[in-house]
């Protein structure tokens, strides 16, 4: 009995069942990729959700709009990337220079920034032109604030080159809007 299932198993993935077999592999890879995808647009709603609760609070959609209207100028945000033993220069997103304002601190600047994304992130409501650059569609913006001298610069990551080509060109066109008011 033992030989007949054995070579009942052997006939099953032999010849034309391997070919069924490969096929189950690719459709459960693809079943599997497809996951994938879905649990990254979930830990990005999660982290947003997460976000949301952290940093907004009753005030947030004033302190949005009055941190926004502080904006200044923006620039490339180009890094040395260390390649092993060399390196190389990289687009890795925009600084956004804001006017230092009374009550402005980089924690709270980076909060409003960060509350402003998970908002807009939960929203996922985009437009046609959108140049917000604080957000993304299909992504996250790593915002980090750090003070300067009368003003404060908003760090703005994007995780591949598109995403930094992106933020940055969206960081231009909004402060050219700005000025055009």
């Amino acid at each position: 009995m033992t030989s007949i299932a054995s070579s009942r198993v052997h006939d099953n993935f032999g010849g034309s069942g391997s070919l069924r077999a490969s096929f189950a592999l690719l459709s459960l890879a693809t079943l599997l990729a497809g996951c994938t995808h879905v649990s990254a647009r979930e830990r990005r709603l999660d982290a947003a959700t997460q976000d949301l609760a952290r940093s907004c609070d009753e005030d947030a959609e004033h302190e949005i709009v009055e941190a926004l209207k502080a904006v200044q100028r923006a620039d490339p945000l180009v890094e040395k990337i260390i390649t092993g033993k060399s390196y190389m220069i990289r687009l890795t997103g925009a600084q956004v220079w804001f006017a230092a304002h009374k009550g402005f601190t980089a924690q709270w600047l980076e909060r409003t920034l960060e509350c402003h994304q998970a908002r807009r992130v939960l929203e996922n409501a985009t437009s046609a032109g959108d140049v917000d650059p604080f957000w993304l569609e299909d992504g996250w913006v790593d915002i980090q604030v750090q003070p300067a001298s009368a003003a404060f610069i908003a760090l703005l990551r994007g995780r591949t080159f598109h995403e930094a080509e992106l933020i940055n060109s969206r960081a231009q066109a909004f402060v050219t809007s700005l000025e055009a008011k």
